[in-house]
């Protein structure tokens, strides 16, 4: 008597065999979305922070007008530009001609000193606000030919560079 074959079982193997590599593509979308969404953030909250140093500057001090600018200040101008972004460990770098202040977002928000500063807060002098932040991923384990799994936290940046208007 022939004996006869069964395919059971098959379904399931196809399932697994499709589902797992679904999955992983699945995963990749998301952690990439989250990497575009959070870079989207920062260079928005960054450009904001931007403009608004640019026209706190030098000449809005005249007369009875207290606008100017610490560092401080534009610390939180950016915190509550990103609130999606976690200001513990956000390097915030602020550049004039006079020079540059660099520090964690959240540190920078008790700075009082002034900025941009002296000659450097004049109109036409352009000043750039900088931003970097580690971004926690698992996808970097998933690189064919990395060898030991490691997770890395890549930087995202974001950088404005604008001129003082007032």
């Amino acid at each position: 008597m022939k004996k006869r074959r069964t395919n059971r079982g098959n379904a399931m193997v196809e399932f697994v065999m499709a589902t797992i590599p679904t999955l992983f593509c699945l995963m990749g979308v998301v952690e990439i979305s989250r990497i575009m969404y959070s870079y989207d953030s920062m260079a928005n909250a960054v450009r904001l922070t931007a403009r608004y140093a640019v026209v706190h500057g030098l000449d809005c001090t005249q007369g009875s007008n207290t606008c100017s600018t610490t560092v401080g200040s534009i610390a939180q101008y950016m915190v509550n530009a990103g609130p999606a972004l976690p200001a513990s460990s956000i390097s915030l770098t602020l550049t004039s001609t006079s020079g540059s202040t660099t520090c964690v977002l959240s540190a920078c928000l008790t700075n009082t000193t002034a900025w941009p500063s002296g000659t450097s807060a004049t109109p036409g002098n352009a000043i750039t606000v900088s931003a970097t932040a580690p971004m926690k991923t698992t996808l970097t384990m998933f690189v064919p030919g990395s060898g030991v799994t490691r997770f890395t936290n890549p930087n995202i940046q974001a950088s404005s560079k604008q001129v003082i208007q007032f």
